[in-house]
């Protein structure tokens, strides 16, 4: 896998859907503070925007990191005593909104790399296209 700052995903809801956790893969079995952002629409947009003034803020976690093979959840429960956001990411019926995970410190997040285009769908079911995403540097 690669390693990175954050990854961006865009999810098309097939049908209305709420988003109340999420996992990642961090190489780290310490602890890894996490922001999660949200916009409306593709990533792609907003992409160049470092002031982050085009997303919302989600979440900021410490999550106790699992390595590499195994998904750490966010938020962890072993930390917060929760197992859903405060504040669930809601996707109405046949939009997109995107996701930009990012670790706050350092380079924790971890990725796959895939022969697909970015934009393509990588996974998907009745509920949800998973959208292939990038990786940010810094």
């Amino acid at each position: 896998g690669n390693g990175s700052f954050g990854v961006m995903i865009d999810v098309m809801a097939k049908k209305a859907i709420v988003i109340t956790s999420l996992g990642f893969l961090t190489d780290s079995f310490d602890d890894v503070k996490i922001t999660l952002y949200s916009r409306i629409g593709s990533y792609k947009q907003a992409i160049n925007d470092e002031s982050l003034s085009a997303w919302s803020l989600v979440s900021t976690e410490v999550a106790t990191g699992r390595g590499s093979r195994m998904m750490t959840p966010l938020p962890d429960p072993e930390k917060t005593l929760r197992t859903q956001f405060a504040y669930p990411i809601e996707i109405a019926q046949g939009t997109t909104r995107s996701l930009y995970i990012t670790a706050v410190d350092k380079t924790e997040m971890r990725y796959s790399s895939t022969t697909l285009e970015e934009g393509r769908v990588f996974n998907e079911n009745s509920d949800v296209a998973l959208l292939v995403g990038c990786g940010i540097g810094s």
